[in-house]
């Protein structure tokens, strides 16, 4: 009696993965948040702008095994099948990747990438990809930046400048804006110098 014996591979690692806001390879390409790494499985990526989807580009060291993607929050309804899975797509030279919709008004989707290797090991990756805004001013004095959102056209508030604030140099610098919700706000910003002396408010509709 002859037998074979083969050996199936647990491999369930990832050897690249990068978040994109291009259907091209290796175009588009948004900073991952921590570095792919072997002790890695949470992972954040985000895209200052508006846009419908992002894409996810996951490949594995074992060819032989698949990956399987699901929706956990803030995706598209119309885009995820009954068992919660996102169908993914492949790139003229078939490599895979997955378009992640956001759901109406959602600034954040979050998503769960499954490697099954191939004796059926299985390991999850969590990837949480994030929409922000940014506004870009310029002041004539290093300082400390304070600012506040606030509905268009509403009355402008004093800011508390007693707080820590954020440290800022003298030329142009960038705030990044997250948890807004959908329609036109005022940004009000004021600088506070090293004397204590506090600038006008500017006002940015946004």
């Amino acid at each position: 009696t002859e037998y074979t014996i083969t050996l199936l591979s647990s491999n369930t690692a990832l050897k690249g993965l990068y978040v994109s806001s291009s259907d091209k390879y290796g175009k588009g390409i948004l900073k991952l948040s921590p570095d792919l790494a072997p002790d890695k499985e949470k992972f954040e990526a985000s895209y200052d702008g508006e846009r419908q989807s992002l894409n996810i580009w996951p490949e594995v060291e074992d060819e032989k095994a698949s990956i399987k993607v699901y929706a956990i929050s803030g995706i598209k309804a119309g885009t995820v099948e009954k068992d919660e899975t996102i169908m993914g797509t492949k790139d003229n030279k078939d490599r895979p990747y997955w378009k992640i919709f956001f759901a109406d008004q959602e600034k954040e989707a979050k998503v769960r990438l499954e490697v099954k290797a191939e004796d059926g090991t299985t390991r999850d990756y969590y990837i949480t990809l994030k929409l922000t805004a940014s506004a870009v001013y310029k002041t004539s004095e290093k300082g400390t930046c304070y600012y506040q959102v606030i509905e268009a056209g509403a009355k402008v508030p004093s800011l508390d400048i007693g707080g820590e604030g954020t440290e800022v140099l003298a030329g142009t610098n960038t705030i990044t804006l997250t948890g807004l919700s959908a329609g036109e706000k005022d940004l009000v910003i004021v600088v506070k110098d090293a004397a204590g002396n506090v600038s006008d408010s500017l006002v940015m509709r946004i």
